[in-house]
């Protein structure tokens, strides 16, 4: 596994033959991985008997990890294994908080 700045070694290919693609599998080479935890908590009180309140505390992206695309795929490139762009979507930690009466 690698880095952003060189996810895999574009020395370790060779150029094809003239009118050749080549003996490259397809889905060799690819991007890092997507690792997202997402994390949910509700707390009901009953402040009655007819009366529930529920508070509701939800994060997305807990650990706060860094997507990335995929890296570029063409070897001969100079730009050969470096990731240019992170994925920001919603971008970092997320929380919300929601509170719900039921009567």
């Amino acid at each position: 596994m690698g880095t952003p700045a060189h996810f895999y070694d574009p020395c370790a290919f060779s150029k094809p033959d003239a009118g050749t693609y080549g003996n490259l599998g397809r889905n060799t080479l690819t991007g890092p991985g997507l690792f997202n935890t997402d994390f949910s908590a509700e707390k009901v009180f009953k402040p009655s008997e007819r009366i529930n309140v529920q508070f509701r505390a939800e994060i997305f992206n807990l650990f706060d990890q860094s997507h990335f695309y995929v890296p570029g795929f063409n070897v001969f490139a100079g730009t050969a294994g470096v990731i240019s762009k992170l994925i920001e979507n919603p971008g970092g930690r997320l929380t919300q908080f929601g509170l719900k009466v039921i009567f």
